[in-house]
């Protein structure tokens, strides 16, 4: 009987045991790594990084990082990123740290939450929040400073402008309101900084010249003076080419590809979109760019002398369109002959020549040119003719093709 007893206890002892092997165990090993809940999400952030204030961050260091600051506009962050407007002891979006004040730092824009269940249809009526329109190509937005600039050097879409004579040549100082968008420009800043843009209509004004009033009579004497310049000439067409020469080394490569300017460019294949700096944007019909060298009509242009070292830079089918500077970038307008920002001269070369410079009287240390060095689609733009000429670019020269 005791040995019947002994024998049904470890039985059942056996089979509890093996229950127990068998029941789903619900810690964890020890080289199982936690894939949700706070702290996992806390050790995948960053720590913010306070690298400048009041938009002059040290130089080099743009474009800012992830959760690091203080950015002005999203302009100064990377790609993908966008810049935190932050309100005091508020923190900022999947970073670590941080102080009370309103410093901003860039972000990644948070993604949408996937959900299992289908998203219920559209809503009849519009929602509060607009939809954010693409870039349209214009110039973007550049906060120069505050008073730290010449009267009337300040340029399309740059600030802070106090008045119309801040601004260079016709453009106006547009007087904002906290976050009203800027007329004709790209980018966004949240604050009341006053920017100078084209006047209303977007259309470049030019000073009408003074017919003088008829006389009544015949005069014995002439009115005018005779004019002793030549009359305006008009050179046969060509393509405008980056110059190049043997010891170049552009993109890795030692070779000419040959880059010509062009207009009213249709992209890059694939997105039909244009080099703006690192951005890829909309292209502009009326906006020139550096594409390869072809026998086509956008690439032929020619120069319309106004004096012994200045031209005008006119399309070669005939329009009467020009080259002219709005702030930094080059697009087509009427061509006037009288309007500074489309004369042109060679501060190095000869228009007659086998290469030759392109600056303007009214901004002389900036050259023609593009950034860095030149690849299909990359906006034609004004830049330091100094760091141009550098041994580490040598995209200061174009020449007639």
């Amino acid at each position: 009987m005791i040995l019947r007893l002994s024998l049904l206890v470890v039985f059942f002892l056996l089979a509890k045991a093996e229950a127990q092997l068998r029941a789903p165990t619900h810690g964890v090993d020890d080289n199982t790594t936690l894939s949700d809940g706070p702290q996992t999400e806390r050790r995948l952030m960053k720590h913010i990084e306070l690298l400048g204030n009041n938009g002059r961050p040290p130089k080099g260091s743009l474009p800012l990082q992830e959760c690091q600051g203080d950015c002005d506009n999203d302009d100064e962050c990377g790609d993908g990123m966008v810049c935190f407007h932050k309100p005091p002891f508020t923190a900022v979006p999947n970073c670590i740290g941080g102080d009370y004040d309103k410093s901003k730092s860039g972000i990644r824009p948070r993604r949408p939450p996937q959900t299992a269940r289908p998203t219920p249809a559209p809503a009849p009526q519009p929602t509060k929040y607009t939809t954010p329109t693409p870039p349209s190509g214009n110039p973007r937005i550049k906060l120069v400073g505050n008073r730290r600039w010449a009267p009337g050097s300040l340029g399309l879409c740059e600030g802070d402008c106090d008045k119309d004579r801040d601004c260079e040549g016709d453009f106006v100082c547009q007087q904002r309101g906290r976050g009203d968008p800027v007329r004709g420009c790209d980018g966004y800043d949240g604050s009341k900084t006053d920017y100078c843009v084209l006047p209303r209509g977007g259309i470049m004004p030019t000073t009408p010249t003074n017919p003088g009033t008829p006389t009544k009579s015949p005069t014995s004497r002439p009115t005018d003076r005779p004019t002793t310049d030549s009359p305006t000439s008009q050179s046969p067409k060509f393509r405008l080419k980056l110059y190049w020469e043997d010891g170049y080394y552009w993109q890795e490569e030692t070779r000419e590809r040959k880059w010509c300017a062009v207009f009213d460019y249709k992209g890059l294949p694939g997105d039909g979109r244009c080099w703006y700096g690192r951005q890829r944007r909309a292209c502009r019909p009326d906006q020139v760019y550096v594409t390869k060298c072809k026998d086509e009509y956008r690439q032929y242009f020619r120069f319309v002398k106004l004096g012994s070292n200045l031209v005008q830079i006119k399309l070669g089918d005939g329009r009467n369109l020009c080259f002219q500077r709005v702030s930094t970038q080059i697009f087509l307008r009427t061509c006037d002959e009288k309007n500074k920002y489309q004369q042109w001269y060679a501060p190095n070369g000869s228009f007659d020549g086998s290469k030759f410079e392109l600056s303007q009287h009214s901004n002389p240390r900036q050259c023609m040119t593009q950034a860095h060095h030149p690849k299909a689609g990359e906006v034609v733009e004004t830049h330091s003719c100094k760091a141009a000429r550098s041994d580490e670019h040598e995209t200061s020269f174009w020449n007639k093709y």
